[in-house]
């Protein structure tokens, strides 16, 4: 089997579902679950179930294959006895970023990381697609509204702020409004009479920061237990403009219309940090921002 630990918010969970889904099915094995690291950290909710998903969770008896840094509690001497010391393989994504190396890892892998890239999971694209789609009906606000995206010349845009504005080192990752202003701006060149869907989680700071010459709709009807409406309404859109977030990432790879755009940070970090040369996709337009551009040579 392949084991994916689960941990951050639904953006970082979709990734490790997804690269999980990939060695699962290079080694015509079952994808399991652990979902331990919840248990500490409530602030970031698992969501998952909220969506179509195959894979299962991981049992009790099965806690002491886990590497011994992940395992809840002590492995008891019956414990290693009845398995043998049969443990799990870690992979672990170190450094971040996408690499040859990870692709080929063996059966019975404990998948630890971020693996943030459509290449982590090229194989299974189709799969993924289909297993990432809603399995509760959403709420008759999202419908109406999901309804309306979907018939119209959307935008949806992504401003995640929270620990992007309170949290070092990840307040260095702040896009400026001047990003989203100009990807507007460039969407509304193409298409006058598009209206721009807002979904952030600090509302209040966008409805009283964010100027834009078009009819404008701030989505505050959800909050974090159902942030995946979110998500999903995003995916309606004919044009997204996402943050450098996982949580918009997947919104715009989720995308319905065929035609759709999505405007994309070229940088995704700050300088000289991390590798983010395959977060974005091919077919995204990259627009730059000036806190984060990237320094060449």
């Amino acid at each position: 089997m392949i084991v994916a630990r689960i941990e951050g918010g639904l953006g970082n969970q979709f990734f490790q579902y997804a690269f999980g889904t990939q060695l699962a099915n290079l080694h015509g094995t079952e994808l399991v679950l652990d979902l331990s690291s919840y248990a500490g950290k409530p602030e970031h909710g698992y969501l998952l179930d909220r969506f179509s998903i195959g894979a299962r969770e991981l049992r009790p008896d099965e806690q002491n294959r886990i590497p011994g840094r992940y395992r809840l509690g002590k492995r008891t001497l019956l414990q290693t006895f009845s398995f043998g010391g049969n443990e799990l393989r870690r992979l672990r994504e170190r450094p971040f970023g996408y690499a040859d190396r990870y692709m080929s890892a063996y059966d019975d892998s404990y998948l630890v990381g971020y693996w943030q890239s459509e290449c982590f999971f090229r194989d299974v694209t189709a799969n993924i697609r289909n297993q990432f789609r809603p399995a509760v009906k959403l709420s008759l606000e999202s419908a109406r509204i999901r309804d309306r995206m979907l018939n119209s010349p959307s935008i949806a845009i992504h401003l995640r702020r929270g620990d992007y504005i309170t949290t070092q080192p990840m307040a260095a990752r702040n896009l400026g409004l001047n990003y989203y202003q100009e990807c507007v701006m460039k969407q509304l060149e193409h298409r006058s009479d598009s209206e721009v869907y807002v979904f952030s989680n600090d509302i209040p700071w966008c409805q009283s920061n964010l100027r834009l010459p078009c009819p404008v709709h701030f989505v505050e009807h959800t909050n974090n237990n159902t942030a995946y409406e979110d998500m999903w309404l995003m995916t309606a859109a004919e044009c997204l403009v996402i943050a450098n977030s996982t949580f918009s990432w997947w919104g715009a790879y989720l995308a319905e219309r065929h035609e759709r755009k999505v405007y994309a940070p070229f940088s995704w970090f700050h300088p000289n940090t991390m590798d983010d040369r395959f977060i974005n996709c091919n077919d995204w337009l990259l627009i730059g921002d000036g806190s984060l551009c990237r320094q060449t040579a």
